[in-house]
């Protein structure tokens, strides 16, 4: 039995189970807290730390690239360079023309 279901209990006289419906939203809440609390002490705060950070990334959705064209030169060798909507082209433009210029 978890720390917080104790506490739960406890704190209650006992009487935390007839108050608490068990499919109620609040127990889901209780039992999640104490799985998160049992993960904290198994694998230490930091690295639990460190998991939530990295499923906190994981939920981010993924910013779109940009369309393919042309944008400054990320190199600075340019004052434009060809995106072509994956990666840097050796595609590049000055005043006098367009070369080929490999990064």
């Amino acid at each position: 039995m978890g720390f917080l279901r104790k506490t739960f209990i406890i704190g209650t006289a006992g009487l935390g189970r007839a108050v608490v419906n068990p499919n109620s939203k609040k127990a889901r809440i209780l039992r999640a807290s104490e799985r998160q609390l049992d993960v904290d002490i198994e694998l230490g705060a930091q690295e639990a730390a460190y998991r939530r950070q990295v499923l906190r990334l994981l939920e981010t959705p993924a910013q779109p690239r940009p369309d393919a064209g042309w944008y400054p030169d990320p190199t600075g060798r340019y004052p434009k360079r060809w995106w072509d909507g994956s990666q840097w082209a050796d595609r590049v433009v000055d005043t006098s023309g367009e070369y080929h210029d490999p990064l």
